[in-house]
């Protein structure tokens, strides 16, 4: 579906992908990069990425402003030293960066939090990054 308007805030996901893609390292590493889920049939390593959070930052006139997101990123790894450097990169790929697509501008990107878990045959490191559109 194509729409006819433009894109906002929640379409950032768009940036997330195309920056994760367009880093050569990351690519050659990972066998795909998914958005929102985690699949069951997927092949470690792979990153997902989803919408945390979202507000909005009117302006005093009453426009828009600059909207915050919060971007869960999650690394999926066989092992864990594997897991902590594929974070890494995702880490150099989006901290402090900025990304402008047509009419969605990234103003600004930075990680906010971090954690890890151990979930079936997968170590997972999630990278919470604060994003300004």
């Amino acid at each position: 579906m194509a729409l006819s308007i433009n894109r906002t805030s929640l379409s950032a996901g768009d940036i997330i992908y195309a920056m994760l893609s367009s880093d050569q390292t990351i690519s050659s590493i990972v066998t795909a990069i998914y958005p929102v889920i985690e699949l069951s049939e997927a092949v470690c390593p792979y990153i997902s990425y989803r919408r945390a959070g979202h507000s909005v930052n009117p302006q005093k006139a009453g426009q828009p402003g600059a909207d915050t997101l919060q971007i869960v990123i999650s690394c999926y790894t066989e092992g864990y030293e594997e897991g902590v450097e594929l974070a890494e990169l995702v880490r150099h790929a989006l901290d402090y960066q900025t990304y402008e697509d047509g009419e969605l501008r990234m103003r600004g990107c930075y990680l906010t939090a971090s954690s890890e878990t151990h979930e079936g045959d997968a170590f997972i490191q999630d990278l919470t990054f604060t994003i300004k559109i």
